[in-house]
C-alpha cells in the first residue's frame, strides 16, 4: 500500500490494504514464497519489500527472514481474530504444516500508524482515534508522548517514534486515504 516516509522510515504499515485486489496480494505472496524456497527459508518470520510498477510486475527490493519487534504478529492477529499468529509460528516450528499459508478474514485489514509527526510542539492533548469512523478499532497504543506541551523532534531512526496506534477495521473503511484525512485533521487540532 502507499507509505509516508520521514527520513527514510515508513510510518503506516499497512495489512490486507483494500487498495490492492486479492489477486495482486496472492501475487505478491507467491513471488515472497519462491524468494524464501529459493534461499532456502521455509520457517521463519518474514520481511518483504517490493515496488509493484503500473504492469502489474513485482520487483524486490529486500526481503530477509526478519520482523523487528514482531510487528506482523499484532496485524496478524486483526485481521484473524480467532487464531493467534505466534501461537502458529511455533506449532511451524515444531513441525506444524500450515497449507498455503496463514490466512486472514479478507473483509478485515490492520494497520501500524506511528505518530511520526515531525518537529514540532503538542498543543492539544488528543490522538488519531478521535478523528477516525466508529468502524475503525484501536487494538493496542503509545501515546505517552502527546501530552501537552511536549516538543518532538523529526525521527532519524525507528527508535525515535513517539507513540502508536494499531489499527483494525472493514477493509473498506480502513484505507490510507481515510487515515491520511484523520491524520491531517489530528495534526491541525493538535500541533503548533
Amino acid at each position: 500500500s502507499k507509505f509516508n516516509f520521514i527520513n527514510g522510515i515508513a510510518s503506516k504499515n499497512h495489512y490486507n490494504p483494500a487498495d490492492i485486489s486479492d489477486e495482486i496480494l496472492n501475487k505478491i505472496a507467491e513471488r515472497c514464497a519462491e524468494l524464501y524456497r529459493a534461499a532456502g527459508l521455509y520457517t521463519s518470520l518474514g520481511h518483504l519489500e517490493i515496488i509493484l510498477d503500473d504492469n502489474g510486475d513485482i520487483h524486490p527490493l529486500d526481503f530477509g527472514a526478519r520482523s523487528p519487534g514482531y510487528i506482523c504478529s499484532d496485524l496478524m492477529d486483526a485481521i484473524n481474530p480467532s487464531r493467534v499468529f505466534v501461537n502458529e509460528y511455533f506449532e511451524v516450528i515444531r513441525g506444524k504444516k500450515i497449507g498455503n499459508g496463514y490466512t486472514a478474514d479478507k473483509n478485515l485489514s490492520s494497520m501500524y500508524h506511528f505518530y511520526d509527526l515531525g518537529d514540532c510542539v503538542i498543543k492539544h492533548e488528543s490522538n488519531l482515534m478521535e478523528f477516525l469512523p466508529a468502524t475503525i478499532k484501536n487494538i493496542a497504543y503509545d501515546r505517552s508522548a502527546l501530552k501537552i506541551g511536549s516538543h518532538l523532534r523529526i525521527p532519524s531512526k525507528d527508535v525515535e517514534r513517539v507513540g502508536f496506534e494499531i489499527l483494525s477495521g472493514l477493509r473498506k473503511d480502513l484505507t490510507i486515504e481515510t487515515i491520511l484525512d484523520a491524520e491531517d485533521r489530528f495534526k491541525n487540532a493538535v500541533l503548533v
